[in-house]
């Protein structure tokens, strides 16, 4: 059926459920990039491609937890997709709707979403504590020294992230959001 102009009026005059629905879908292809480790049909680089896939050693996430003062779980050994480490930057994927401008906004307010997204330099520092951390983790690994002895002498540790887009439009979210519009419009 059809909408008539009034409806099409009333939904114009209060545009918060379309705005909804559009985040809604924006914000579930986002999500669903992890999954698919690609970003429509742009595939996702590997983590750490020089790396054997037997050999992995997620550096920065090392630095993160001998930063920290935490243990080293095994995931930073293991050869896992692509942004997922607990699933922090996935579940941080929002919409916010400014319904007076006749917008939404998704994506995520983390301090690290947009060089994982853009790619880029990062720095994270390398505290007297992580050393110490780091040292300790080589003596009982010897076999990662190669990989970690660099952070000993280091102060900032600066990584070439490559982007792996998750957030932005595509062709295939075009596609999603225009079907969302005309659903909410035969649903009036």
């Amino acid at each position: 059926m059809a909408a008539t102009q009034q409806q099409i009026d009333r939904m114009l005059a209060d545009s918060r459920p379309l705005l909804d629905a559009l985040g809604a879908t924006a914000v579930g292809y986002f999500r669903d990039s992890f999954q698919r480790q690609s970003f429509g049909a742009d595939r996702w680089l590997p983590r750490y491609p020089s790396q054997p896939a037997d050999q992995v050693v997620n550096i920065a996430g090392i630095l993160s937890d001998a930063n920290a003062g935490r243990g080293f779980p095994g995931r930073r050994f293991e050869n896992r997709p692509a942004l997922i480490d607990r699933g922090g930057l996935r579940d941080s994927l929002a919409w916010q709707v400014n319904p007076g401008a006749q917008e939404v906004e998704a994506g995520s307010n983390l301090p690290y979403a947009d060089i994982q997204n853009e790619g880029g330099l990062s720095g994270q520092p390398v505290t007297a504590g992580a050393k110490t951390r780091i040292a300790r983790l080589i003596r009982q690994r010897p076999h990662l020294g190669p990989q970690l002895s660099p952070l000993l002498s280091e102060d900032v540790h600066l990584t070439d992230v490559v982007g792996r887009r998750f957030v932005g439009m595509n062709a295939e979210l075009e596609r999603l959001l225009a079907a969302a519009v005309v659903e909410a419009v035969e649903d009036l």
